[in-house]
């Protein structure tokens, strides 16, 4: 049997359990187990299978064999991945998409000076101007009998005869409407560096479209969340990973529960330390339904299970407007509370591409506007964090309740200038005063902390069974 991790309530500001904790020395792994939408196949063809164990060596292969497959309407466009590793995630590996194909052939014949003269007309079609070296052109109309939808699509890439079809979502018509208004002067010129930039502006705001469609970003956060343990933890036969290939849908599915229970028993008949769930439950009467199966999963099997509380609870708190129906309630009284904790807010999971955190080499890409996004970052579970601090107090001491507080640094931390001054982004989605620290632990939520000018974060665990004040 793993060891068995036991967490109760923390005192508000010191992170300190009042707990005792022992060491386990009867050599038992520490199991941490991911439940993750990694296939992003949709229910009825997303058969649940045994969970597969995961480190540094072998990342690549698990990623291929859950031949993840997501389909995106973006607008009147269709994108179609299939990636199998992280690095198709990535813009680089986006842009050899079939979507891109035009534009990607396009920017290789303005590159190129044998071609550039040949390529160009083609660059003043997509973006529906004619050059004007002696004059400075504001961006134009669209061309009488054009719908503002069709000129979008042109200016995507599509055929300027392209029949009508549903108009683009608000979203990217701002996007594209951006990323075209500064460049139409650009496109005008003759010369090759400004024909390029002009044409990147375009495939940029596809890029960035397809970047933070919420599906894609959905997709990215759990590969990238498997990878983040991969590389934060001392993966050995004592401290084991395994990914579960399982979506929130699943955990409300009373259909699937039977075999995601048969997934999670192994054939050594041995359990787990903790379930990472990818999954965030905000205060409906249904996702305590859904939380409350999954609890008793977690006692069954003698492990911790740790997801994310939703981000709006943090509102509703600030507004006074958090209710807990009586399901919740119930939940909190039954037995296998103890065995839940949820986290908020989320934390970062990577730096936003660009010449000064990423760089892109296919074409000239700036992933966050000047003044930053929120919906733009990719943020991730910080139930990740706590699987990451339990995990690595277990290397470090063998220890499986930790005294004092949980720390996790060396995370994402975005600088930028806005306004002539030095700005920065936390780790963390949310800053969290006092007053919302107090509410989320009497509430039962746990809390994930940022250490103020630092990349890292503390993290104030407890179990839901928390009294409420």
């Amino acid at each position: 049997m793993p060891p068995r991790l036991t967490i109760g309530s923390i005192a508000l500001g010191t992170g300190k359990s009042p707990s005792t904790f022992a060491r386990q020395d009867d050599g038992s792994p520490f199991r941490i187990l991911l439940m993750a939408d990694f296939s992003a196949a949709p229910m009825p063809r997303h058969a649940i299978t045994k969970p597969v164990r995961v480190d540094l060596d072998n990342f690549d292969d698990v990623f291929a064999r859950f031949s993840a497959k997501l389909e995106l309407q973006i607008g009147t466009e269709t994108f179609v991945l299939e990636p199998r590793s992280l690095a198709d995630l990535h813009p680089d590996g986006l842009f050899q998409l079939d979507c891109f194909e035009r534009l990607r052939d396009l920017r290789a014949r303005l590159a190129n000076p044998k071609s550039f003269a040949t390529a160009l007309p083609e660059l003043h079609t997509l973006t529906g101007e004619s050059p004007k070296p002696t004059e400075t052109a504001a961006p134009s109309p669209a061309p009488p009998g054009e719908a503002e939808d069709q000129m979008f699509e042109r200016l995507l890439g599509r055929p300027k005869s392209s029949p009508a079809s549903a108009p683009a979502v608000p979203a990217v018509q701002a996007l594209l409407r951006e990323a075209v208004a500064g460049n139409v002067a650009a496109a005008n010129a003759t010369d090759q560096q400004s024909a390029i930039a002009a044409l990147d502006s375009v495939i940029a705001a596809r890029m960035s479209a397809l970047l933070h469609a919420p599906a894609f970003q959905a997709l990215e956060a759990a590969w990238r969340g498997l990878d983040f343990l991969v590389h934060r933890l001392e993966l050995d036969d004592s401290l084991q990973l395994f990914a579960l290939d399982v979506s929130a849908a699943h955990l409300r599915e009373p259909s699937i529960s039977r075999a995601i229970s048969e997934a999670l028993t192994l054939r050594d008949e041995s359990g787990w330390s903790i379930l990472v769930g990818d999954f965030s439950f905000a205060n409906s009467a249904d996702d305590a339904k859904a939380l409350e199966w999954i609890a008793s999963v977690a006692q069954k099997h003698n492990a911790l299970f740790v997801a994310a509380a939703d981000t709006a609870l943090i509102d509703l708190i600030n507004r006074r407007e958090l209710h807990w129906p009586e399901e919740w309630d119930a939940l909190r009284r039954s037995p296998s509370a103890q065995s839940v904790s949820l986290l908020t807010p989320q934390f970062m999971l990577r730096l936003p591409y660009g010449a000064k955190n990423e760089p892109i080499e296919s074409f000239d890409f700036e992933e966050m506007p000047s003044s930053p996004a929120v919906t733009h970052y990719l943020w991730g579970n910080p139930a990740l964090l706590a699987a990451c601090a339990l995990g690595n107090a277990f290397t470090e001491s063998g220890e499986t309740n930790p005294t004092g507080p949980l720390e996790v640094g060396g995370l994402p931390l975005h600088v930028y200038r806005e306004d002539g001054e030095s700005k920065m982004t936390a780790c963390a989605e949310r800053w969290l005063n006092d007053g919302e620290l107090d509410a989320l632990l009497a509430n039962g939520i746990s809390a994930v902390v940022t250490l103020r000018g630092s990349d890292a974060v503390r993290l104030l665990l407890h179990s839901i069974i928390t009294s409420r004040k």
